[in-house]
């Protein structure tokens, strides 16, 4: 029996108005997110003192959420200082960089997705977020199969969203019977809630930074554009692998599908 390891994972612009749909998360040994749960558990940090707490701070009652921290004047975040803020976040991702973790994300362009893809291609990958998911568990099981001995195993970890768990379930059923030789991932795909399982915050986080990178021009950054992603992305202890699909890359993609026989047209333009 082989050592277990947790993917905890969220999503980001599954809306019909984003500009990209992603997946991101990371992954780490389990006695690596024991020990976080122990740091932030119910997701409830002190950011006066800079410090996790082991019970609810009485000021922050929900579990930490980068977009609403992010929004100007969001009421969970509206009490706090510029510093208590500063505070708060470089708490968070001082935890995520505390121990070796890999993280991941794929992506795809909406806009993009429509305007490339054919009708037929489009039935077959279902939707950009069913097409994240298993591009990001590709990606995984690419690293797993290069990083993890025969015999250990991923427990994937979702954050529970209303209308995304079917499709997310089915997209990892499909992954686990098609594209794991090696029995990497787990029968079960979990989601669920961070208050359930704080160690969501990290993917959380590293979800919402992922999806403002992948608007910038160029996809170019600098320290001073999002420190923390930056201090994410510069931590040695951590190491990210990433898929992003433009028009050409989905067009790549459906034309090796087409090629293989998974996709059939009426007109074969290729």
């Amino acid at each position: 029996m082989g050592n277990l390891h947790g993917l905890f994972a969220d999503e980001s612009g599954t809306h019909d108005q984003a500009v990209g749909t992603l997946l991101a998360g990371y992954v780490a040994p389990a006695a690596v997110w024991d020990d976080l749960w122990k740091r932030i558990c119910r997701a409830h940090i002190n950011a006066r003192l800079g410090e996790v707490l082991m019970e609810p701070h009485p000021h922050l009652t929900k579990p930490f959420h980068m977009t609403a921290f992010v929004t100007p004047g969001h009421e969970d975040y509206a009490h706090l200082s510029d510093g208590e803020r500063k505070r708060l976040i470089q708490t968070l991702v001082g935890l995520i960089g505390r121990s070796r973790k890999t993280g991941f994300a794929a992506a795809v362009l909406r806009q993009e997705y429509e305007a490339t893809l054919r009708r037929e291609t489009k039935k077959h990958i279902r939707d950009p977020y069913f097409f994240c998911f298993q591009l990001l568990l590709q990606t995984v099981l690419w690293w797993a199969a290069r990083s993890l001995p025969r015999g250990d195993q991923i427990q994937v970890i979702v954050e529970h969203r209303r209308g995304t768990e079917m499709r997310g379930q089915a997209a990892y059923q499909e992954m686990l019977t098609r594209h794991d030789p090696h029995g990497y991932l787990m029968p079960v795909c979990v989601f669920m809630e961070k208050k359930r399982a704080p160690q969501l915050v990290t993917a959380d986080l590293l979800a919402n930074c992922a999806g403002r990178f992948f608007k910038r021009p160029g996809l170019r950054m600098a320290r001073s554009d999002d420190p923390v992603f930056y201090r994410l992305l510069t931590n040695k202890r951590l190491q990210h692998h990433w898929r992003y699909y433009d028009g050409p890359m989905l067009k790549e993609i459906e034309d090796r599908l087409i090629r293989d026989g998974y996709i059939v047209v009426k007109d074969r333009r290729l």
